[in-house]
């Protein structure tokens, strides 16, 4: 499930991406580069250039500053994106676009776990927390599925009839479920419970008026 949010929040990235402020600093070739299409051609040179400098790092084991990191990974965000662009030109060649993707983020990874141990060791631990609490997530709301479908409402019931065995029968189990997600995930929600209507096919009580 983490490699699974960790691609949708990367896709996610791409689609609302916003130049950092220090981009608009560089020079004009380095702040045009975003929006520039690679060839076919240029994206494989592209490839063996931070490979090479990857390689390199990972075999000399050198040490790198949290700067000259950056621009490295900036460069390796810029060759996905690039890729993504290409595998839209290029369908048939899609799996060799996406091994060679693959070859950077797994050199990448590993030199930052060589180089910023500490870093690599939080990174984890945020996604395992975050995996657990997904885990927990799809747990309780299959639970309270279940016991929101345990609802019956004879066939001939009204709108307004099944509103109020909706509202008598689930209400309960709505504000646990709206509890929960305050207190786990700090989302706010009002939610309007329906009005309540007659009963008399539902085996319930007409409710106050």
């Amino acid at each position: 499930m983490a490699d699974d949010l960790i691609a949708e929040c990367q896709e996610t990235r791409k689609e609302l991406y916003l130049p950092s402020p220090s981009s608009i600093c560089k020079n004009n070739r380095d702040s045009t580069q975003s929006h520039q299409i690679l060839n076919f051609e240029d994206f494989l040179e592209k490839f063996n250039e931070i490979h090479d400098i990857l390689h390199s790092m990972q075999t000399s084991a050198s040490h790198l500053s949290e700067n000259e990191y950056e621009k490295l990974y900036s460069q390796c965000q810029y060759f996905k994106e690039q890729a993504s662009l290409l595998k839209l030109m290029y369908p048939d060649s899609k799996d060799d676009i996406n091994r060679r993707c693959n070859i950077l983020s797994n050199k990448l990874d590993i030199i930052e776990r060589m180089m910023f141990p500490q870093r690599s060791l939080e990174k984890n631990e945020t996604i395992q927390s975050l995996t657990s609490q997904m885990k927990n997530v799809r747990k309780w709301l299959q639970e309270m599925e279940g016991k929101l479908r345990k609802l019956k409402c004879n066939d001939d019931c009204e709108t307004d009839e099944m509103a109020y065995v909706f509202n008598q029968e689930k209400r309960p189990t709505l504000k646990c479920v709206l509890k929960y997600f305050r207190c786990e995930g700090g989302v706010a929600v009002d939610v309007e419970m329906l009005d309540c209507g007659s009963a008399k096919h539902c085996g319930l009580n007409k409710p106050p008026q």
